[in-house]
Protein backbone atom coordinates (compact mmCIF):
# COMPACT_ATOMS: atom_id res chain seq x y z
CA UNK A 1 0.00 0.00 0.00
CA UNK A 2 1.62 3.51 -0.99
CA UNK A 3 1.75 6.08 1.88
CA UNK A 4 -0.87 8.04 -0.08
CA UNK A 5 -3.34 4.83 -0.03
CA UNK A 6 -2.24 4.54 4.07
CA UNK A 7 -2.74 7.59 4.94
CA UNK A 8 -6.36 8.00 3.27
CA UNK A 9 -7.62 4.20 4.20
CA UNK A 10 -5.76 3.51 7.61
CA UNK A 11 -4.83 6.45 9.14
CA UNK A 12 -8.17 7.73 8.71
CA UNK A 13 -10.11 4.83 9.80
CA UNK A 14 -7.66 5.51 13.07
CA UNK A 15 -8.31 9.17 13.56
CA UNK A 16 -12.16 8.69 13.07
CA UNK A 17 -11.73 5.82 15.46
CA UNK A 18 -10.30 7.69 17.91
CA UNK A 19 -12.69 10.79 17.73
CA UNK A 20 -15.52 7.90 18.87
CA UNK A 21 -13.23 6.75 21.79
CA UNK A 22 -12.88 9.98 23.33
CA UNK A 23 -16.33 9.37 24.70
CA UNK A 24 -15.36 6.43 26.46
CA UNK A 25 -15.25 7.15 30.12
CA UNK A 26 -11.86 7.31 31.59
CA UNK A 27 -10.63 4.16 33.14
CA UNK A 28 -7.40 1.73 32.92
CA UNK A 29 -9.39 -0.77 31.65
CA UNK A 30 -10.35 0.86 28.77
CA UNK A 31 -6.24 1.87 28.15
CA UNK A 32 -5.55 -2.00 28.46
CA UNK A 33 -8.43 -2.84 26.02
CA UNK A 34 -7.11 0.42 23.71
CA UNK A 35 -3.01 -0.30 24.15
CA UNK A 36 -2.43 -2.12 20.77
CA UNK A 37 -4.54 0.31 18.61
CA UNK A 38 -3.60 3.14 20.37
CA UNK A 39 0.15 1.73 19.83
CA UNK A 40 -0.99 1.07 16.09
CA UNK A 41 0.01 5.28 15.33
CA UNK A 42 3.39 4.56 16.00
CA UNK A 43 4.15 0.91 13.65
CA UNK A 44 4.25 2.77 10.19
CA UNK A 45 4.35 7.06 9.85
CA UNK A 46 4.42 8.17 6.47
CA UNK A 47 4.54 11.39 6.13
CA UNK A 48 3.18 13.84 7.09
CA UNK A 49 2.35 12.18 10.21
CA UNK A 50 -0.99 12.25 10.75
CA UNK A 51 -1.56 9.30 13.06
CA UNK A 52 0.65 10.26 15.78
CA UNK A 53 -0.69 13.98 16.49
CA UNK A 54 -4.49 12.22 16.19
CA UNK A 55 -2.76 10.03 18.90
CA UNK A 56 -1.81 13.68 20.99
CA UNK A 57 -5.06 14.60 19.82
CA UNK A 58 -6.77 12.30 21.66
CA UNK A 59 -4.59 12.06 24.34
CA UNK A 60 -4.46 15.62 25.16
CA UNK A 61 -8.27 15.47 25.27
CA UNK A 62 -8.75 12.63 27.32
CA UNK A 63 -5.69 11.41 29.84
CA UNK A 64 -3.64 13.94 29.62
CA UNK A 65 -3.12 15.54 33.22
CA UNK A 66 -5.33 13.39 34.69
CA UNK A 67 -2.33 12.09 37.73
CA UNK A 68 -4.45 8.55 38.99
CA UNK A 69 -3.77 6.72 35.44
CA UNK A 70 0.04 8.14 35.43
CA UNK A 71 2.12 5.08 37.14
CA UNK A 72 -0.49 2.27 35.79
CA UNK A 73 -0.49 2.93 31.54
CA UNK A 74 -0.14 0.40 29.68
CA UNK A 75 3.64 -0.23 28.77
CA UNK A 76 2.72 0.59 24.93
CA UNK A 77 1.40 3.53 25.55
CA UNK A 78 3.99 5.24 27.63
CA UNK A 79 6.05 3.98 24.94
CA UNK A 80 3.82 6.26 22.34
CA UNK A 81 4.12 9.04 24.61
CA UNK A 82 7.90 9.19 24.90
CA UNK A 83 8.17 8.70 21.64
CA UNK A 84 6.13 11.37 20.64
CA UNK A 85 7.68 13.54 22.46
CA UNK A 86 11.38 12.74 21.39
CA UNK A 87 10.30 13.10 17.81
CA UNK A 88 8.20 16.14 18.28
CA UNK A 89 8.76 17.60 21.28
CA UNK A 90 6.00 18.86 23.79
CA UNK A 91 4.54 17.83 27.46
CA UNK A 92 2.59 14.77 26.31
CA UNK A 93 4.88 12.53 28.75
CA UNK A 94 5.25 14.91 31.41
CA UNK A 95 5.66 13.29 34.96
CA UNK A 96 5.86 9.73 33.54
CA UNK A 97 8.48 7.05 34.66
CA UNK A 98 9.65 5.56 31.60
CA UNK A 99 11.75 2.19 32.28
CA UNK A 100 14.34 1.19 29.91
CA UNK A 101 16.35 -1.92 29.62
CA UNK A 102 19.44 -0.73 31.66
CA UNK A 103 17.63 2.27 33.66
CA UNK A 104 14.57 3.79 34.82
CA UNK A 105 14.07 7.33 33.79
CA UNK A 106 11.36 10.43 34.48
CA UNK A 107 10.17 13.08 32.16
CA UNK A 108 9.70 16.10 34.61
CA UNK A 109 8.60 19.37 33.86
Amino acid sequence: MSHDEFNSVAVSLYCETLEALEDLPLSIQSLQDMENFLASAFSRIPTPAIAPFAFEKFWRATYHGHSQFRNILPSKIKSCLACFVAAYGGDLADGLSLATASQSQSIVR
